[in-house]
Formats: structure tokens, sequence, C-alpha cells
């Protein structure tokens, strides 16, 4: 775990803007992994987990955009500062025995639990 002295948006501000994500194919399609979704406007951040990272993309963003998703605090803030705000990064590509495992590592690094630094819920 990083020392809680260190801003976690920092920790994946390179991811973010370093433009195409790690693990993509030449069709790219994209490995499951664990992914982020980052408010640059609040540096908040929200870590999930998905076979398939650019369904669950698409699909968080259909929901948010139609304000269906089932995160309060992500969706308040969509409403806020609008899709231009957000950035959808991959955190790291791994097999799916080791997502729950690799999730429960990237959400307790970035604290996304706290309200200060994230949307995850508990």
């Amino acid at each position: 775990m990083n020392p809680t002295n260190i801003d976690p948006f920092a920790q994946v501000e390179a991811a973010i803007t370093s433009g195409g994500p790690p693990g993509s194919d030449a069709t790219g399609s994209l490995p499951s992994g664990i992914y982020c979704i980052a408010c640059l406007p609040s540096r908040k951040l929200y870590v999930g987990q998905s076979l398939n990272i650019r369904r669950r993309g698409r699909g968080h963003t259909c929901r948010l955009t139609s304000g269906r998703h089932n995160n309060p605090h992500l969706q308040a803030a969509w409403n806020l500062y609008g899709a231009g705000a957000f950035a959808f990064t991959i955190l790291e590509p791994c097999p799916p025995a080791a997502l729950d495992h690799r999730e429960s590592f990237w959400v307790a690094s970035l604290r996304t639990l706290d309200r200060e630094f994230g949307y995850n819920l508990r």
C-alpha cells in the first residue's frame, strides 16, 4: 500500500494522459483487468474490475449518460462536471482469477473508499 501522504490521483495521472490503454491488441480489444474512472476536476477516482474492460467502460458511460448509474456519488459528479471531465484508463490487465485480489489492492492503494479521494462504495 502507498503512504497516505501521496495523492492517489497523481498515481494514475500518467496513465490517464499517456494515450492508448496498456494491454490493447491490434484489434483494440482489451483484456480482463482493473480499470479506473477519473474525474479530472475533482481528482477523485473510481476503481473497478471486468472480464471485458471495453464493454464495462461502455456500460458505465451509458448508465452515467442516462442518469441511471448505481453509484450515486459517481453519478452526481458526472451530472455536475459532464462527460468531458472524465477519463477511463486501465490500471492493470490481469487474469480473471486475480481480479478480486487486484481490485482490492488498487482500491486500498488509491484510497477510493475515502470520499476525499474516490467514488467506490463499500
